[in-house]
């Protein structure tokens, strides 16, 4: 279907205020109908076995096609899904969630196939006693973005200062020595961490010693390898750019399709998947990354919650950015026109399955309702919050993450109210982009509309205090859109696209910005994003009028930026060449 011009008006730039414009189809009158014959539907079940009166567990939850939960009590010995599949469409039993009184392992054998012209009753689920897998961190103690990994796919995140932990997935009992297996899947910035003493071995009872010892790093670290480009504009070969850059400098590599209107491009922390947001599509695409080369290939099956291969998974109306939770377990993305966030869980190829957004509701909800026109959204470094800018209604949502299974929980936004959002400023702010500082103290929101930066303050328990309004520049700086932190908390840069520069601040005190440099006339025609790489050595800024890329190093002393000409016939202005209509950007190390 071809997108209307008032979506692509509204996601893609979004720089003046626009009214938006609600369509209502509707059907004509006339005699007569139409004869429809019904398909019969049929129930989904199996037997129950292990969760039993005499081992009573209960917490059992099983979920049929990726939406419909039931609630298996302890002592029965079968189990029926009270919604009906019809017969042809597919049903596909899995686990939500298991016994944890006292803990068991369940798996499903002939879950899902085609449902036949009867009813399923041999989708049998079996429970065994499990047991948990946990230990100690020794050496330097654990910055934030420590990532466990047991058996490669129980992801784990470590906060900062942490020395013990305990993955949640319990595992059943094995006594062949091979049951579990525990590696670093990413070690924090600035460190080196890798498993120490008995990251392997039989499960018996509770593990409770396997030991992960970390190093802090001597010297400078070498920069992200990898830098992706995703082209608003490009509906052919070149919708996702694909460049590497060890010493800054791009060098361009096989660009890959994606859907319409890609806006959005996130890469796990790992560094093995790039996610890719279709606004025209309403999906999301997903891509390998080849750990040598950096080059990215298309998922063939990215929608794991579904029978059958897909190149990408549904999202809500018109999906404007992404999110991945720092685990490298969930992702989230926001639906500029519906009014919500979709989340996702990540297996470990990085394929995606949608879950139960809404963890404060009951039911089963695809999505989590937001304020309108939700355009960005920004995780805690601790992975328990998530925070959301509403372009149309000028506040921010604030969002509990449950660790376990993804879901978020609208709560208070600040400590005094009762609102679940906070305003960003006056009713013509227009929030655009949203970062959280590496040290969980400050949220920033840059504010097109009134050319300025809110600044909030983070409590314990992730609400924000009142925003304080810093203008972006006193006189220069014309619609702000795009900010970016360096790891260390001491600088900010803001990318303003009506006036072609970059500002760049150091923080001070209570979170405050103080502007010192202003780097005009490097960048090219209407910037749209900022990227810094994870060491914070060089910043990446997309130009959506120019179809370039500025590639900046980063001064680590001043945080000052200073231009990395391009050189060569193919270069823009001194600046890389993208795609058509460049508008984010991401890094993979």
């Amino acid at each position: 279907m071809r997108p209307s011009p008032t979506k692509l008006l509204h996601g893609l730039l979004y720089t003046a205020p626009v009214l938006l414009l609600t369509l209502a189809a509707c059907g004509g009158g006339g005699g007569g109908g139409t004869d429809v014959t019904l398909a019969a539907a049929y129930t989904v079940g199996g037997a129950a076995s292990g969760v039993l009166a005499t081992t009573p567990a209960s917490g059992l939850v099983l979920r049929n096609n990726g939406g419909d939960d039931l609630t298996v009590a302890s002592g029965v010995t079968s189990y029926k899904f009270s919604t009906s599949v019809i017969s042809g469409k597919p049903y596909n039993v899995t686990v939500l969630k298991n016994p944890s009184s006292p803990v068991q392992k369940c798996e499903v054998v002939n879950g899902s196939g085609t449902m036949p012209a009867y009813n399923v009753t041999n989708a049998n689920v079996s429970c065994v006693t499990a047991y948990t897998i946990g230990g100690t961190i020794t050496g330097d103690a654990p910055s934030a973005g420590l990532v466990l990994q047991n058996n490669g796919g129980d992801n784990l995140l470590i906060a900062s200062g942490v020395t013990g932990f305990t993955f949640s997935t319990p595992l059943a009992y094995d006594a062949t020595g091979s049951a579990y297996d525990v590696t670093v899947l990413t070690s924090p910035l600035g460190q080196t961490c890798s498993p120490a003493a008995f990251p392997s071995g039989s499960v018996t009872a509770n593990v409770s010693n396997v030991t992960v010892d970390c190093v802090n790093n001597v010297g400078v670290l070498p920069a992200d390898p990898n830098v992706y480009v995703a082209n608003s504009g490009s509906t052919g070969t070149i919708g996702v750019s694909v460049y590497r850059s060890a010493t800054g400098v791009l060098t361009a590599g096989a660009d890959k399709t994606s859907g319409s209107g890609p806006s959005a491009i996130e890469v796990d922390p790992a560094g093995q998947t790039a996610y890719v947001a279709n606004y025209n599509d309403d999906t999301i695409s997903a891509y390998s990354i080849n750990g040598t080369t950096g080059a990215l290939n298309i998922l063939t099956d990215v929608d794991v919650g579904t029978p059958g291969n897909q190149a990408s998974i549904a999202a809500g109306n018109g999906p404007r950015s992404i999110a991945i939770h720092p685990s490298g377990k969930f992702a989230y993305v926001t639906n500029f026109l519906a009014n919500s966030v979709s989340a996702y869980s990540i297996d470990s190829g990085g394929a995606l399955a949608s879950i139960d957004a809404n963890g404060g509701t009951a039911g089963t909800q695809a999505s989590i309702t937001t304020r309108s026109n939700p355009v960005s959204i920004a995780i805690d470094p601790s992975g328990e919050h998530a925070y959301v800018a509403n372009a149309g209604s000028n506040d921010v949502s604030v969002y509990s993450i449950d660790s376990l299974t993804g879901a978020l929980t609208a709560i208070k936004a600040s400590s005094t109210g009762t609102d679940t959002f906070i305003p960003t400023g006056n009713l013509t702010s227009t929030p655009r982009s949203i970062k959280v500082g590496p040290n969980d103290q400050y949220l920033y929101v840059t504010n097109q509309g009134t050319a300025n930066v809110s600044i909030f303050a983070i409590n314990s328990v992730g609400q924000l205090a009142n925003a304080t309004v810093q203008p972006v520049d006193d006189f220069s700086a014309i619609t702000p859109v795009s900010i970016a932190i360096d790891p260390a908390a001491k600088y900010v840069y803001v990318v303003n696209y009506g006036s072609d520069n970059v500002n760049v601040y150091q923080t001070t005190g209570g979170g405050l910005l103080y502007k010192w440099q202003t780097a005009a006339g490097e960048v090219g025609d209407k910037p749209t994003s900022i990227r810094l790489d994870s060491t914070g050595q060089y910043a990446y800024v997309t130009n959506s009028g120019s179809n370039s890329v500025s590639v900046f190093s980063v001064n680590s002393s001043s945080g000052a930026l200073n231009h990395i000409s391009c050189i060569g016939s193919t270069c823009i202005s001194n600046n890389f060449p993208a795609g058509a209509t460049p508008f984010a950007v991401a890094t993979s190390r």
